[in-house]
């Protein structure tokens, strides 16, 4: 005789796939609660404010800079590296921004990143854009927290009293027992570290879902983005630029090949030969 009629294998089998099912509903729940709505549709969306929405502060300045690039009033090597080779002439603040930065000092997105989530026009855009949306109310917030709680901690106290069965009735617990310490430390990390967290993605706003229908090209970065950028050359080069150095071994520096939106040139030092050299 088994304790509930399912033996001890099948409960260490079935615990553990409640568990993960629970912290699937709470995800959800979570979601749901974080969810956010434009209190107006818009007919037309602008690109910055469906960047912000679609991913944040980091998504405004790789649609600035995918703009920019498209425009040629940006450059962009091999490597990632940017440039700023003319004058400003965007007609967004935030495109002004970005060229101002770059101009100054040639960098790559990812550095850009970081030092453009402080400027006012990006700190503007992140409250414009969020007094423009519609949240859950305090209510529905806590009832998709204590609803999705109460079902993680009823499936533990189904655990729990297994337990206690298996301990008054002699059976071997210790499997079980590290189930449920494994199971009490992820439920609450979960509702600390990962319930907090904003939900933005172009599912669960229907501005994003909007632009993804509207924009086209460059901008479609704004929802996707930098994998997004139609041309598939300066495609891998905005996606490096983006991307965290990493230590690299080797020796020696290559020549920079710079990109326009268009057939890609060769910069190469004046005086040189005649020769069709490679970075």
């Amino acid at each position: 005789m088994q304790p509930w009629g399912i033996s001890g294998p099948q409960f260490l089998l079935l615990y553990p796939i409640a568990v993960i099912a629970g912290l699937a509903v709470a995800e959800y729940a979570r979601r749901w609660a974080n969810r956010t709505a434009p209190a107006e549709l818009p007919s037309a969306v602008e690109f910055a404010e469906v960047a912000f929405l679609a991913g944040g502060t980091d998504r405004v300045v790789d649609a600035a800079v995918a703009r920019l690039v498209h425009s040629e009033q940006l450059r962009v090597n091999r490597k990632g590296g940017l440039s700023a080779p003319g004058d400003p002439a965007s007609d967004h603040p935030i495109g002004r921004d970005v060229h101002s930065v770059v101009r100054q000092q040639p960098t790559k997105v990812h550095a850009l990143r970081r030092r453009l989530k402080a400027m006012p026009q990006v700190r503007a855009l992140a409250e414009r854009v969020a007094a423009g949306q519609r949240s859950r109310s305090r209510w529905e917030r806590a009832l998709a927290t204590y609803a999705s709680l109460a079902l993680l901690c009823l499936v533990f106290a189904v655990g729990m009293a297994r337990l206690v069965d298996g301990i008054t009735d002699g059976y071997p617990i210790g499997y079980l027992l590290i189930q449920l310490i494994v199971s009490m430390a992820i439920i609450p990390a979960f509702y600390i570290a990962v319930w907090p967290l904003p939900a933005r993605t172009r599912r669960n706003n229907p501005v994003v879902a909007l632009a993804a229908r509207q924009l086209d090209g460059v901008d479609r970065v704004a929802v996707s983005g930098m994998a997004a950028y139609p041309d598939e050359e300066l495609r891998a080069a905005l996606v490096a630029s983006a991307t965290p150095p990493e230590k690299k071994k080797g020796r020696g520096r290559q020549r920079e090949t710079y990109y326009s939106y268009g057939p890609p040139t060769l910069s190469s030092d004046s005086g040189g030969g005649g020769g069709g050299g490679t970075p």
